[in-house]
């Protein structure tokens, strides 16, 4: 549905009318300032060319410039008032100029045809603008362009004017479209189509009531968490509208941004834990973003991990009981991100494995915080893996001397000790001291060196390539 409040697209007055053949000059006394429509018609092939005049009779704006067989077609100029509007017509044929209010343009409503130059109007909402161009009308398709610039009601000045698209030849493509009411200025060699697809905007009602937010395009969406005091999960769909990927951010009260989701991170589809801090309400910056949903969950819908799982890009598991290692292995084969964190109900994190770029597995602690936590696995779409989880005893013991590679848990089992770490080549890794409810609570070392061992207990190494401890 349109817009249906008044809108002024500029100043009203009688329509002007001249015709003419071949070279001519029009003039219009009594104009008032404001956005003017100028309509051509020619008859016939041939080159038509309009230009404004400057107050030295010479050539200005360029409104007009041609070949179009029997074109039929309009332009706008911005008037100052002071003085006529004086235009230069050089045509090969018969021509008819109409000098007319922008408020008798063509609307765009959701769909138009029309062919060659055109001045419309829009007063619709956020819109995405599907545009089909047939060309240059000799036939070729690589020839003949197509542009669109975008104003607002009222001026179509110069430096008013956006650019949302120009293309050559042939073509099948869609634009953002801002809120109307707008103008917009066509100029294209040939015949064209557009159809604005209003963006949905969320009602929060009708979301909170149902827990599903949908839309389009970019937006800013406030989410209510299902139940407040809590972190929750969040499921959603992202469609990027290019190759950059889509970007979600979460913005504070202050508008200060924190980057989320990403689409070369995350995927197009997926479950995070959000609402981290246990907040009521969150807003989430979408950019870059066709078609998307979000749909705000209990943690109680994680599924349990209760034994060896395997999946693809991101997913959320529960875990009840306690701490334990965990084995995370790559089984596609891809080199993208892959990295497994563990949650606690409070929303306090610690990363628990990070996969290399091959498929060799890496094991690492689930920290468990009151007897519960959730395992969260983040990785783009496409990429496949498995976690298999073990009793926490299953951590490869050492006293003197252990190699590995990847992140790794490992059990020290001698007495205090200086421990040496060694790394493969110009990885910088890190070793961390777990505590009983495996909370990564000291790093002892990071890169290589010598660090102390107070005694037994439970060690993360987390480091990309070949690893070695000993006393």
């Amino acid at each position: 549905p349109q817009d249906a409040r008044p809108v002024s697209f500029g100043p009203e007055f009688p329509v002007y009318v001249q015709r003419g053949r071949g070279q001519g000059v029009v003039s219009v006394d009594g104009l008032p300032e404001g956005p003017v429509l100028v309509e051509l018609w020619h008859q016939g092939e041939g080159y038509t060319c309009v230009y404004t005049l400057n107050r030295r009779n010479k050539d200005d704006d360029l409104l007009f410039n041609t070949t179009l067989v029997d074109l039929r077609g309009s332009a706008a100029v911005h008037h100052k008032g002071n003085r006529p509007l004086r235009l230069r017509v050089d045509a090969d044929n018969d021509w008819t100029v109409q000098i007319r209010p922008v408020s008798v343009a063509r609307e765009l409503g959701e769909g138009l045809q029309g062919r060659g130059p055109e001045v419309l109007t829009y007063r619709g909402m956020l819109a995405d603008l599907d545009v089909s161009f047939a060309g240059d009308e000799d036939g070729d398709d690589d020839g003949g362009s197509m542009s669109i610039y975008t104003s607002p009601a009222g001026t179509v000045h110069e430096d008013k004017r956006d650019m949302l698209m120009y293309e050559v030849g042939r073509l099948n493509q869609t634009f953002p479209l801002t809120e109307g009411p707008l103008i917009l200025l066509i100029e294209a060699d040939g015949a064209w189509s557009l159809r604005a697809r209003p963006v949905p905007t969320p009602d929060p009602v009708i979301a909170q009531r149902t827990g599903m937010y949908e839309g389009r395009g970019e937006q800013t969406v406030t989410l209510v968490n299902p139940t407040p005091g809590r972190p929750c999960l969040l499921d959603y769909t992202i469609v990027s509208e290019d190759s950059w990927g889509y970007r979600t951010e979460l913005l504070d009260e202050y508008d200060e941004a924190e980057t989320f989701l990403e689409g070369s991170q995350d995927g197009d589809t997926g479950r995070v834990v959000a609402f981290r801090e246990g907040q009521t309400e969150i807003r989430i910056r979408i950019k870059g973003a066709g078609d998307w949903s979000l749909r705000p969950l209990p943690l109680e819908h994680a599924p349990p991990l209760q034994g060896p799982v395997a999946g693809v890009g991101r997913a959320v598991f529960r875990h009840t009981g306690a701490p334990m290692m965990l084995t995370l292995e790559r089984t596609s084969r891809d080199e993208t991100p892959l990295v497994v964190n563990s949650i606690q109900t409070g929303g306090r994190t610690a990363i628990t494995a990070q996969a290399g770029n091959g498929r060799r597995p890496v094991t690492g602690p689930v920290w468990v915080q009151n007897g519960e936590c959730y395992i969260s696995v983040r990785t783009p779409g496409e990429t496949a893996w498995k976690l298999t989880p073990a009793a926490a005893q299953s951590a490869e013991p050492f006293d003197r001397k252990i190699e590995g590679r990847g992140y790794t848990l490992v059990y020290y089992s001698g007495p205090g000790a200086d421990l040496v770490f060694k790394g493969d080549g110009g990885a910088i890794g890190a070793v961390w001291r777990l505590d009983a409810s495996f909370e990564p609570v000291d790093r002892l070392q990071v890169g290589p060196g010598k660090f102390r061992a107070a005694g037994p207990g439970f060690l993360q190494v987390r480091i990309a390539g070949k690893w070695e401890l000993s006393v």
